[in-house]
């Protein structure tokens, strides 16, 4: 009896290896699945199989990656900036959002637009 089902997908080594270290480094499962023209659902058992602990689906909804410990320490002008920036001129929003209000003048200074251009990383 012939079956309506796709074969099975088969990775390389190579694309498995790709797979993992994307996701390691923050990428989520869509993200990673449109890349190969799959779903997540299809994703989620080879990263699995090969011993990855998945993040809570909540995280994989998120758009940008984040460095949690970011603030930990504060050792460097960049981390004391942006700590003092976020203080002054940011806030939590509903659902954990973080929100910057600007005025037109604060993203045109020059000591600004420097910092601004940044992202924010460990």
């Amino acid at each position: 009896m012939e079956s309506n089902m796709p074969a099975a997908f088969k990775w390389t080594e190579k694309q498995i290896q790709v797979m993992i270290t994307s996701y390691n480094q923050g990428e989520n499962l869509d993200s990673i699945a449109k890349r190969y023209g799959t779903s997540h659902q299809v994703i989620s058992p080879v990263l699995k199989r090969h011993g990855i602990v998945l993040r809570p689906q909540s995280e994989n909804k998120r758009r940008h990656t984040s460095e949690y410990g970011y603030f930990h320490t504060i050792d460097t002008e960049e981390k004391a900036y942006w700590l003092g920036f976020l203080t002054a001129d940011g806030c939590i929003t509903t659902g954990n959002r973080i929100a910057v209000h600007l005025a037109s003048i604060d993203c045109s200074t020059s000591t600004n637009s420097k910092w601004l251009s940044k992202p924010l990383s460990g």
